[in-house]
């Protein structure tokens, strides 16, 4: 529409007609109120627009035109532009920096992001407290030797990888356990040279040649061989002989990690103690790692501060877990229902089914998908049937690895196919893959299911010592989960691993919590 059009239509002439009106001002046509606040919101905007460019060009970035835009359109509704553009620069700067992009040039997706996560308040947390985190949800971080900085990478899509990835999924297994080893006090050297603490200095392996003496040395335990173990890092392979060696607590597996101390005689490192490497407290690795969460929910140490102070708040949440819930075994079945009917008055914020769901291995009779699917059916009916709890609580189903799905970690949900009465009658349900990681506030909580117990007393290449007289494998097993930093560290010939998705597995940083489930 043209100006002369709209001039037309508010004062009431035609064309080329001067009015009483344009008259008593001179002759010229004023504009409508409307029109000047437009106007004068364009020139504001215009100005913040500007504003912003130079702010982000004087902090070494270049933001696109739309994320300018983006950007002068939240601060126009801010009473206290100058404050917020300042803090929203400083989110969007982390943000680049998290992801180590490559680019200085900021896009709009990034400062809707920015924008989305500053503007949480704490009902918006409050909504959000309780979250699953699939397989596919859980960042891939790596580490740089060289610059000893973590950086983001994104993971393969696929569950099948080519021959690299496998080499890289070791490497990196070893880099993160490496680097946590040499930052700990007992194998660092002191900063200043006239300090006397002691500590232990590890040798590479290619350099244990031509060596006298006792060395400390950090490697991954293989065989080559049937019967032939050696010690291995990213830079040499060794003989060791484990006959006279002394142990920690732990289960010592093939392609676990170890700290050993010893003497190379005749091309071979014998070994007179060996243990696990020291772990690391959550906050030192995520003081290493430069972020307050690795998941990427919380960006701030502010907003990390007031989340912490809403979780004191829910301190009467409750979580209930079950395990091994035999559905086809109708006693199992009788005991879910009165536990159902105990919790149908204190109403749990999570409720968590972990499998095996059956009895036997899921694919063994020709009636297992029919039966299942009834099984899940029946569940969902028992579930409906206390309503407190089918819209109250939050249902969450983790496979085991003799439910559908196969046998390699990290296992897939259960197929949508068996799940439909479940989604149909419960409110809030989620299908989780295994492992899973689920988040309470600023808590982290692993959930697994695995017999690992039995798998890696079955191949453990050294028994495990007692030396208290009180012999606990679970012990022995926290040990080893924790001190390797990681769920399954087991050869690939005992417990598969999709290549692309072994980050899934990893506890780095260690979680709040982790929840083993074991048979």
């Amino acid at each position: 529409v043209s100006w002369t059009s709209v001039r037309y239509n508010w004062l009431g002439t035609r064309p080329g007609s001067r009015s009483r009106a344009q008259r008593a001002v001179g002759g010229r046509p004023q504009r409508p109120a409307a029109a000047v606040r437009a106007s004068s919101e364009t020139a504001m905007s215009a100005r913040l627009a500007k504003k912003v460019h130079h702010a982000f060009k004087f902090r070494g970035m270049s933001a696109r035109a739309d994320a300018v835009r983006a950007v002068a359109s939240v601060l126009q509704r801010e009473p206290e532009p100058d404050e917020a553009m300042d803090s929203i620069i400083d989110a969007v700067q982390r943000a680049m920096e998290r992801r180590e992009a490559s680019s200085s040039v900021v896009d709009l997706a990034t400062v809707e992001q920015v924008v989305a996560e500053l503007t949480r308040d704490e009902e918006d947390i409050a909504q959000e407290s309780i979250r699953v985190f699939q397989t596919a949800d859980v960042p891939k971080f790596l580490y740089n030797a060289a610059r000893k900085t973590f950086y983001k990478v994104d993971a393969p899509a696929g569950l099948h990888c080519p021959a690299e990835t496998n080499i890289a999924m070791w490497r990196e297994r070893y880099q993160l356990v490496e680097q946590r080893v040499l930052r700990n006090a007992m194998f660092s050297p002191p900063v200043l040279g006239s300090s006397k603490r002691e500590y232990f200095q590890l040798t590479p392996l290619e350099s244990l040649l031509g060596t006298t003496g006792t060395k400390y040395v950090l490697g991954m335990l293989v065989q080559p061989e049937e019967g032939r173990y050696c010690i291995e890092d990213q830079s040499s392979r060794v003989p060791i002989d484990l006959s006279a060696a002394s142990t920690t607590s732990g289960l010592f597996t093939e392609c676990s990690i170890v700290l050993a101390q010893g003497e190379l005689r005749e091309g071979t490192f014998h070994v007179a103690m060996m243990g696990f490497p020291p772990p690391e407290k959550r906050v030192d690795s995520l003081l290493a790692m430069g972020t307050v969460d690795p998941m990427g929910l919380l960006t701030t140490p502010h907003e990390l501060r007031k989340v912490q102070a809403l979780e004191e708040e829910a301190e009467a949440s409750m979580f209930v877990i079950l395990s091994d819930v035999h559905l086809d075994n109708p006693r199992v079945f009788d005991k879910v229902q009165a536990l159902l009917e105990g919790f149908a008055d204190v109403v749990p914020d999570v409720i968590v089914f972990m499998g095996n769901f059956i009895s036997a291995p899921f694919g063994h009779g020709a009636d297992d998908r029919r039966l299942y699917a009834e099984n899940l059916t029946r569940l969902a009916d028992l579930i409906a049937g206390y309503p407190s709890l089918a819209n109250g609580s939050k249902f969450v189903f983790v496979p085991g690895l003799d439910d559908p799905g196969g046998s390699v970690l990290p296992r897939a949900p259960i197929p949508a196919v068996f799940t439909k009465a479940l989604r149909a009658q419960v409110r809030n349900v989620e299908f989780a893959s295994n492992p899973c990681r689920l988040r309470f506030y600023s808590q982290d909580i692993v959930l697994f299911r695995h017999d690992l117990v039995s798998k890696m007393r079955r191949h453990a290449v050294v028994p495990p010592t007692d030396a208290h007289g009180t012999f606990e494998i679970t012990e022995h097993l926290v040990r080893t989960v924790v001190d390797q930093g990681h769920l399954c560290p087991m050869a690939p010939t005992v417990q598969p691993v999709y290549w692309g998705k072994d980050h899934a597995l990893r506890l780095y940083p260690l979680p709040q919590v982790a929840i083993l489930a074991d048979s």
